[in-house]
């Protein structure tokens, strides 16, 4: 079992198609409305350089989610905010 297996688990559990409409990466929170919800996760600075140059806007909620394993601790923000938009909201799985 590798350190990612239970990121690995939540994010490969969700499905395709569903759509980010807004997001913030806020001075202590990030959020990510999507939509099946809403998620929001504490938001980190530092750690390695960001990758993920677009606006998390359109964009499918797993693909966002991917970026919980970045090592910018911003994208891993957004990402631990989208699988929480996923997963706090019963009607989503």
């Amino acid at each position: 079992m590798s350190a990612w297996s239970l990121y690995d688990e939540l994010i490969d559990a969700m499905p395709s198609g569903i759509t980010v409409h807004d997001y913030c990466l806020g001075a202590h929170w990030t959020y990510i409305v999507a939509d099946c919800g809403m998620g929001i996760a504490k938001t980190v600075r530092g750690g390695g350089k960001s990758r993920f140059k677009q606006s998390p806007v359109d964009v499918d909620l797993k693909t966002l989610a991917a970026l919980a394993k970045s090592w910018s601790w911003l994208e891993a923000s957004l990402g631990v905010a989208a699988i929480n938009a996923y997963y706090a909201t019963p009607r989503c799985h």
